[in-house]
């Protein structure tokens, strides 16, 4: 069985042909005053280039982001379906993003070889549902259900802390209020936001003053929102938006720590579409239990 996988940029995976992964943009908009130019998430910007823009931006300057359009999601998967029996698609969050809306609606047209996956993770977690979902499919005949069910235990093993200092874009996108935003700034708080796949929602649930602190606080909250008796930890990963190599390796040491030395911890850089509503700064923690 001939089989491709179609992401977008929240994956922050690469198209490669050769081993059957398709890519489709999310966008990012830089409006200054009434102008605005809108780039790719991963195609034509890149984290640091982003970065770099936030940093730099002068006074009104605001960033946000777009979905992939259903006509998008349509055109790609006529392009490639031909050369495969089986086309699945692992869109952003639905509860982040109304793109998976328009993936649903493409998939009816071609129900028989288009199968979107309601994974509800972003990251670094595509790529490890991508790499069992490979193992499954070599131990199971394919069938829809099979694989939702499949899914639906793969995130319900997965959790993050994502940690904020920038509340800027936060308040621009309307997910913080200006008071909220001026206490976090005026103690320097660092600001705790937790993602589960249970629901694929991300919700305010801490805060803390140091950095130690808020490393604490989110894997006891991981720990016991995912660990079951006899089950360990399986996958762990640091994406950050910090090119200071030993600031995040420093970052990284405490997490395998904390964790006791469990699991390995694998780094990677968050994608600019998710950085561009985090701001600079921001690092995450995501771990996957067995």
């Amino acid at each position: 069985m001939r089989i491709a996988f179609l992401v977008d940029s929240v994956s922050n995976l690469k198209e490669d042909k050769n081993s059957h992964l398709y890519v489709l943009p999310l966008y990012i908009i830089e409006t200054i005053v009434e102008h605005q130019e809108t780039f790719k998430s991963g195609f034509n910007i890149d984290l640091k280039t982003l970065t770099d823009k936030m940093i730099n931006a002068p006074k009104g300057v605001k960033f946000s982001t777009s979905q992939t359009s259903e006509e998008e999601v349509r055109d790609k998967v006529k392009s490639i379906i031909n050369d495969y029996d089986l086309i699945i698609g692992i869109p952003i969050d639905k509860e982040i993003s109304t793109s998976y809306l328009n993936w649903k609606i493409v998939e009816k047209e071609f129900e028989d070889k288009f199968h979107v996956l309601d994974s509800r993770i972003v990251e670094v977690l595509i790529a490890w549902l991508i790499s069992d979902i490979k193992v499954w499919l070599k131990n199971n005949q394919y069938s829809r259900a099979g694989l939702d069910e499949f899914v639906y235990n793969f995130r319900n093993k997965c959790g993050a802390i994502l940690f904020v200092t920038d509340t800027k874009p936060l308040v621009a996108g309307g997910r913080l209020s200006n008071l909220k935003s001026f206490i976090i700034k005026s103690f320097k708080f660092h600001l705790l936001i937790s993602f589960l796949g249970e629901t694929g929602k991300l919700q305010f649930f801490n805060k803390a003053q140091s950095a130690s602190n808020a490393h604490k606080l989110a894997v006891q909250f991981l720990e016991k929102k995912l660990l079951k008796k006899e089950v360990n930890f399986r996958r762990a990963a640091l994406l950050t938006t910090m090119f200071e190599t030993d600031k995040n390796q420093l970052i990284k040491q405490e997490f395998v720590t904390l964790l006791n030395n469990a699991v390995d911890v694998s780094e990677h850089l968050l994608s600019p579409v998710i950085c561009t509503h985090t701001g600079i700064n921001s690092y995450a923690f995501l771990i996957q239990t067995e």
